[in-house]
């Protein structure tokens, strides 16, 4: 965890340019090798005390308040190369963004998700590359000058269209000329403002998708209450008929003594008690690495694996070395120890 640098390293934070450490303890090549062998038995029980040794270490670890490199002015995290973004996360060299997730080379964008070499864009989800002016739309790449698209592509001078490719001066997927296009426009955007639609992103009602079966529920979790308080679906998972799939098959604690036949049982969820498989490659995958078989069906892996990554909400606390005021991924409440960038930096190097 935040190493920089380093190889051949076991359950360690905090490392620079490191090789051969096993919980920031440094070894010779010859007693790491030895001591990785015993770690990595492939088995579970093993693999589950590895793990809880090292959740204990990680509330002990320094953590950085936020993670910025070569940027100025900028209040977010995961920022690189960037200047004057503000609430912007997972940003690569972009500049005066507010309100953006996961930007490549952005300017002037505000409540964007997944741009790229786009400029002047607004309340746009997933536009790459090169998105010009472009509002309120979802998936559009090599566009300029549209509002309200989806899907479309190589265009521009569109509005409320879908599906266009390598078009121009369309309305509602309807061709029309330039000056029909350019007189149309504004009566189209005076009636949006009268009916209180102008300037507000694609309805939530035109989702095929209830609010936790879309990544939002990842990045902005709600319970089921505050998703309907707010008029949008929830889907409740489909009660299916009990059917008896044979006695629960009792997963070897070692990788080796898995049998290939393991491919044809079905496995039942340790957290849900769902059913669930595993396919030959990735068989293959926990033989080849040493890895036991998880106990847990993939939805509720990729829970856990999402459960490790910080909110993108920034929150005021404190450092917890000068008591200086910082704005960071990690709340309040929050038992890690946070600091600032200065003494971050020099308990790190």
């Amino acid at each position: 965890m935040d190493c920089s640098g380093c190889s051949a390293c076991l359950f360690s934070w905090g490392l620079r340019n490191k090789r051969h450490c096993i919980l920031n303890e440094q070894y010779s090549p010859e007693e790491y090798t030895k001591k990785a062998q015993e770690l990595r038995t492939g088995s579970y029980a093993a693999f589950s005390a590895a793990q809880r040794e090292f959740a204990g270490v990680r509330l002990n670890c320094i953590r950085k308040a936020v993670h910025s490199v070569q940027s100025e002015e900028c209040i977010g995290d995961y920022l690189q190369n960037c200047k004057a973004c503000v609430a912007c996360f997972n940003a690569l060299d972009s500049q005066d963004c507010r309100y953006m997730y996961d930007g490549v080379s952005c300017k002037d964008c505000g409540d964007c998700n997944e741009m790229g070499y786009s400029e002047l864009c607004y309340d746009v989800v997933e536009a790459f590359p090169e998105a010009y002016s472009v509002l309120w739309s979802f998936l559009t790449a090599n566009t300029s000058d549209m509002q309200y698209c989806d899907h479309c592509y190589n265009s521009k001078h569109l509005f409320g269209c879908v599906g266009i490719r390598k078009g121009e001066y369309c309305i509602l997927n309807k061709q029309y000329s330039k000056e029909e296009f350019e007189k149309l426009i504004p009566k189209i955007i005076e009636k949006m403002i009268v009916d209180g639609e102008w300037g507000e992103f694609l309805p939530v009602a035109m989702s095929p998708f209830a609010y936790n079966e879309t990544v939002a529920q990842e990045a902005f979790p709600l319970t089921k209450g505050e998703a309907e308080k707010r008029g949008w679906q929830w889907r409740d998972a489909e009660e299916k008929q009990s059917q008896y799939l044979g006695p629960d098959y009792a997963i070897p604690d070692v990788i080796t003594n898995a049998p290939d036949a393991i491919i044809e049982k079905i496995l039942r969820c340790a957290v849900t008690g769902k059913p669930y498989k595993i396919i030959p490659q990735e068989l293959k995958f926990y033989r080849d690495m040493g890895l036991p078989v998880p106990r847990m069906c993939p939805e509720e892996r990729h829970r856990e694996r999402m459960a490790l990554r910080n909110p993108r909400k920034l929150w005021n606390r404190e450092c917890a070395k000068c008591s200086k005021a910082i704005e960071t991924t990690y709340a309040p409440e929050r038992p890690e120890i946070v600091y600032c960038e200065s003494c971050y930096l020099s308990s790190v190097y």
